[in-house]
């Protein structure tokens, strides 16, 4: 998943998945090995001293 932010200052971009931070800092998120603890709601929160923006996808796994 990509969350792309512009603006200036650079901002920083967090994750979070059901609400709970992920170790994740930067625009990418790749997993490799996919399971079921992986469905959810993802949150990208986009950050500078200008204020703050965020987006939020749905990743559903059927099965392992």
């Amino acid at each position: 998943m990509e969350c792309v932010a512009r603006g200036f200052p650079i901002p920083s971009i967090r994750w979070f998945l059901n609400n709970k931070p992920l170790p994740y800092n930067g625009s990418v998120i790749e997993i490799a090995s996919l399971s079921l603890q992986h469905t959810g709601v993802y949150l990208c929160v986009a950050e500078n001293m200008a204020g703050n923006d965020t987006a939020t996808a749905t990743l559903s796994v059927m099965g392992e």
